[in-house]
């Protein structure tokens, strides 16, 4: 609770209120390459959320990686992710091909799934989702 509070002093000594904090503004409010590719997994959620096929609703999660691509200026996204929109080269159709990479340890992953309740028939994939 103290942190909290030493938290919002700050604030409102830097910004005057809360409300007045400009988050538009990725020079004085930035955002991570996760946050990034969160959006960019919800996004993706989104735009095939009248999608029953999972391949293709998949495919538009990939698009979304792929655009998300153009805002990482100034970000370190994760190694994974770079290489492999790298080796699908455009063709995100084809991202079941990727090979497994044990060596892949970041948690990035475990962050963009927390936008996959936004799907509407989230129910529907849940399965396929789970190991």
């Amino acid at each position: 609770m103290k942190d909290g509070l030493k938290i919002h002093s700050q604030m409102k000594s830097l910004y005057g209120s809360i409300d007045k904090i400009n988050t538009g503004d990725k020079n004085t409010w930035p955002v991570s390459d996760d946050t990034v590719m969160f959006l960019a997994t919800g996004e993706g959620l989104i735009n095939a959320r009248n999608e029953t096929n999972f391949h293709k609703r998949m495919v538009e999660i990939a698009k979304a990686y792929e655009l998300s691509m153009g805002d990482m200026g100034g970000r370190a996204p994760g190694l994974k992710c770079m290489s492999s929109l790298s080796l699908l080269k455009g063709k995100l159709e084809k991202f079941t091909l990727l090979p497994y990479d044990p060596r892949g340890g970041g948690c990035g992953g475990s962050m963009f799934c927390c936008a996959i309740p936004v799907s509407n028939n989230f129910l529907q994939f849940k399965a396929a989702l789970c190991f």
